[in-house]
């Protein structure tokens, strides 16, 4: 018979909120000294190559988890010195003066990133920590996907790694479990606790990655219309 896996902790997906939490708590068992045991699965072949997204972001969120992230070569593209407005027409577009257009668009100073990276980046940083931790078992796991949820006793236990499973190491169990609120599998949780009783409104977006022949490093548009 296969013995059950269980973690105290079972984050399904490479995340940066979950990479980052994942941190945060093995710090905290650090400081505790007390006995803990994280699992991460991601699908992907090695964490970050599932994230297609750039990000533009306030440094000193990084600077609340790594005071010194760029001693530690952070995967920064660049740092943010010309940021920009436009409205986008049928066939031109229309620039906002700065003076006009909200403050917090005004992304001067931030760092921008490509989030696969950043991603890669955080999961080699969680395992130099977990080095540092005795007391904490980390496993990252890469080429897993969580399937659907498992319930027992009207609680969240953990997830099927395999669409039919039929034994104990189908599954790996957990007393907290964290997955996106727009995962997959977060379906079976809304279901199961009857959580969307009312239809839900969506807008549909689309993620691009280009690459343009001329230098614009440094430069951030937001833009309105189409």
């Amino acid at each position: 018979m296969s013995e059950r896996i269980e973690y105290d902790l079972l984050l399904v997906g490479g995340s940066p909120s979950n990479l980052v939490l994942a941190y945060h708590f093995l710090q905290m068992a650090k400081d505790s000294g007390k006995e803990f045991s994280i699992a991460i699965l991601e699908k992907g072949k090695e964490f970050g190559s599932h994230v297609m997204s750039g990000a533009v972001s306030n440094p000193h969120v990084l600077k609340k988890i790594w005071p010194n992230f760029e001693e530690l070569s952070f995967p920064i593209e660049a740092v943010c010195n010309d940021s920009n407005m436009s409205v986008l027409g049928t066939s031109k577009k229309f620039d906002i003066p700065r003076k006009l257009y909200p403050k917090s668009f005004d992304k001067s100073g931030y760092l921008v990133l490509t989030l696969s990276h950043v991603v890669n980046w955080m999961a080699h940083q969680l395992q130099e920590k977990d080095k540092e931790v005795e007391n904490v078992t980390i496993d990252l796991f890469t080429g897993f996907s969580a399937h659907k949820v498992v319930f027992e006793e009207g609680r969240v236990a953990g997830v099927a790694v395999t669409e039919n499973a039929s034994s104990e190491e189908d599954y790996v169990y957990a007393k907290f479990t964290a997955f996106g609120d727009k995962g997959f599998i977060s379906r079976d949780v809304i279901d199961h606790f009857q959580l969307r009783d009312c239809p839900q409104i969506w807008s549909v977006g689309v993620k691009e990655v280009w690459q343009c022949e001329e230098d614009y490093q440094g430069k951030v548009w937001h833009t309105l219309g189409w």
